[in-house]
């Protein structure tokens, strides 16, 4: 049986060990961890050990940063139209320390990995209609993620917080993540049916 290793108060990169936390339903050990912007979340022993997680995320997203502003999209007088809209959603939804976090972060809402790269924000969300224009999110329990997104006016968003336009929206969302999924599987089946095509040819793939 491995030895029990007692991380609390141990540093590995952005992580801080705060206590021990609950192990998962496969009985693998976590640790309840405070990240130097603020945030805190439970790691796995193993994720902290073999320098897997170094953060909550904003490591990745500062190197992000650190690579816009050599390329000139983050600098000063020269910023992106949507960099503060992409730095707006991480900060209220991973910074405790910011104001709206409770709106958002506090009450789970998320950012998937994908528009930790802001590059891929920019491709997934495109440019702003208008400057009337903002990003709403479809189901407003959702994450902030490509199928749950959409750009729209202050007043589109405003008529859409009504009970059922609120549970449309949801069930929209929903209908768009399905839409997405199916597509995915069809582009796996075709990749895979192509593969056996080759592959009984005699092709190496």
């Amino acid at each position: 049986m491995p030895t029990f290793r007692d991380l609390t108060g141990g540093r590995f990169d952005r992580w801080t060990v705060l206590r021990r936390g609950p192990n998962d339903r496969t009985n693998k050990s976590r640790w309840e961890c405070e990240c130097v912007c603020g945030a805190v979340g439970l790691v796995y022993s193993f994720s902290l050990l073999d320098g897997t997680s170094r953060s909550c995320g904003c490591l990745i997203r500062d190197v992000n940063v650190q690579r816009l502003l050599r390329h000139g999209l983050a600098r000063s007088g020269h910023k992106h139209p949507l960099y503060a809209t992409w730095h707006g959603i991480l900060a209220r939804c991973e910074k405790p320390r910011q104001s709206g976090y409770r709106r958002y972060g506090g009450r789970g809402i998320t950012v998937c990995e994908r528009w930790h790269d802001i590059n891929a924000f920019l491709a997934d969300v495109g440019s702003r209609p208008s400057p009337q224009h903002s990003l709403d999110r479809v189901d407003p329990d959702g994450a902030y993620e490509p199928t749950n997104v959409r750009w729209a006016t202050a007043s589109e968003q405003s008529r859409n917080w009504s009970p059922s336009t609120r549970a449309t929206r949801i069930a929209t969302a929903a209908t768009m993540r399905r839409a997405k999924l199916k597509r995915d599987i069809e582009r796996l089946r075709v990749a895979l049916e192509a593969r056996r095509l080759l592959q009984a040819a005699g092709v190496k793939v």
